[in-house]
């Protein structure tokens, strides 16, 4: 217990700043839940949204003091802005490659949550990709690999589990995409895309906290879900 109140005292902006997200993103979940309650479905099958961002959230806040208690993550970066700059930009390059990529080899034409209902989905359904793909995932394997290491604190060990990690969401979006229906180079481009981009993520994370990756797939999202999302239905299938 007494180490619970050391780390809140310590870091009670953080935790402040990561509740205040939540919050919001409770908010955004609500404003979606009729509009985009389909797009729910693809996600979260028959799942009441608000209980699968609930849970996120409550998962995350766990998982966020256990990284912190060990001293391997952050929640947040006070002094850490400028790290992350380089990161946001990459974020926000990467989407533009993939809207090339879209153009070349056709998604779906309703793979995006329409507008306006994407502005409140999309941070909504990021946050829960962010707990569920990054922050569970490597809460867990570095907990494991504390069973058998002496010293998890390594910079060698953590960046290892964040590297390694970062092949999960990669590979699970190339497996959800339709066999035989794209180019053999238009799926390694994709691979190669958002394999980048979730190396970028857990560098924010290590470098910045976790707070910082979310904002950086937002900015991501901001670009290829909502914006291009929304012009691609007249530049592409008018």
């Amino acid at each position: 217990m007494s180490g619970m109140l050391l780390l809140f005292r310590q870091n009670r902006s953080s935790i402040i700043a990561y509740l205040s997200v939540a919050a919001l993103v409770l908010v955004m979940t609500a404003l979606a839940f009729q509009p985009a309650r389909d797009f729910y479905r693809r996600f979260l099958g028959g799942i009441n949204p608000f209980l699968a961002i609930s849970v996120c959230i409550l998962l995350g806040i766990a998982c966020l003091i256990i990284v912190t208690l060990r001293g391997w993550l952050s929640i947040v970066e006070a002094h850490g802005t400028r790290r992350a700059v380089p990161g946001f930009v990459f974020a926000a390059i990467l989407p533009l490659v993939a809207i090339v990529i879209d153009v070349v080899i056709r998604f779906p034409k309703d793979m995006n949550q329409s507008f306006p209902a994407s502005i409140a989905f999309y941070p909504s359904i990021g946050f829960l990709v962010e707990v569920i793909f990054h922050l569970v995932p490597i809460t867990i394997l570095l907990l494991l690999l504390s069973l058998f290491l002496r010293d998890t604190n390594s910079a060698v060990v953590v960046w290892s589990v964040l590297l390694v990690e970062a092949l999960i969401e990669p590979l699970f979006q190339i497996n959800t995409m339709a066999p035989g229906k794209y180019p053999l180079a238009g799926q390694l481009a994709v691979l190669i895309n958002i394999l980048i981009f979730n190396i970028i993520q857990v560098v924010i994370f290590k470098r910045v906290g976790f707070l910082a990756m979310y904002g950086s797939r937002m900015l991501y999202y901001l670009v290829w879900h909502i914006i291009w999302g929304h012009f691609r239905l007249t530049i592409l299938f008018s």
